[in-house]
């Protein structure tokens, strides 16, 4: 069963194959993941669902909306959110 994210990740991929643009970039912006108290600290899910978008572009990259989720948190003040679980930066720029 396909998803609406995997029809729209096949469209744009048909439609880079068939324009062969030197560059592309696009944009899967959906909600980072939020709890009762605000954003989450550990968006890896999120993270991983604009990953899957690019991967199954085949050749796109993507605005890293993950990032700018948690800079919007961390200029706040809350700028231990600035390294996920692990230690990295929490966005798809890791």
């Amino acid at each position: 069963m396909w998803l609406k994210t995997d029809l729209e990740t096949k469209y744009v991929k048909e439609y880079i194959e068939g324009a062969k643009p030197i560059f592309s970039v696009g944009e899967y912006w959906d909600s980072c993941n939020y709890n009762g108290h605000g954003l989450d600290y550990n968006q890896d899910s999120h993270r991983q669902r604009i990953i899957s978008w690019i991967d199954g572009t085949g050749q796109s990259t993507a605005f890293d909306f993950t990032t700018k989720g948690v800079l919007q948190e961390a200029v706040k003040g809350q700028l231990w959110r600035l390294r996920d679980p692990q230690g990295k930066p929490p966005g798809v720029i890791q």
